[in-house]
């Protein structure tokens, strides 16, 4: 841990070229609002360390807009971070099942076939009126409600692969 620590305050050191880096944090995190680092600053008066953007007042009459952080503030999220690091097999185990739940293609695939065998089932029903003589109302009516049915399950399989795609899409958006 003291190598890492170590390791963090000489990078610190290069990119801030700071006049004291005495803590980890220094030039660690990054600001939002400019290229910059939050740098600390010792608040008069008081014993604690505040980090502000250290390009705040870089332009004139537009200082960055990144909030003040204390250390306790900072300790807090990076304590948090540990324990989620910590956790993280649990976490990718959890994320596995989501990502699995949501890309599950298996209803889509069960319609389908579903769908698939209507189509045979037609196919071998015209074939069937083509030999023989039938009575060909009955026929059309049963005819009629497969092509039906078919028709429903080409729409049900329809909207679960664009519900599919749309997951897939929300998921790389988010990546």
């Amino acid at each position: 841990m003291f190598e890492l620590g170590q390791v963090a305050l000489n990078r610190s050191r290069q990119h801030c070229e700071p006049a004291s880096a005495t803590t980890v944090f220094f030039c660690w995190l990054v600001c939002k609002g400019a290229p910059a680092y939050f740098v600390g600053l010792a608040q008069h008066g008081r014993l604690s360390v505040v980090y502000r953007c250290n390009q705040k007042h870089a332009q004139e009459g537009a200082p960055c807009s990144s909030p003040h952080l204390r250390k306790d503030e900072i300790k807090t999220v990076f304590e948090r971070l540990g324990m989620m690091l910590e956790r993280r097999s649990e976490i990718f185990s959890a994320y596995g099942t989501m990502i699995a739940s949501l890309t599950d293609s298996a209803q889509q695939e069960r319609t389908q076939a579903r769908s698939d065998e209507m189509k045979l089932e037609m196919e071998h029903m015209v074939c069937k009126n083509a030999e023989p003589a039938q009575n060909q109302d009955k026929y059309k009516r049963i005819f009629d409600a497969l092509r039906v049915k078919c028709n429903a399950l080409k729409e049900r399989s329809s909207t679960l692969k664009a519900q599919l795609a749309a997951r897939l899409a929300r998921r790389l958006s988010r990546n």
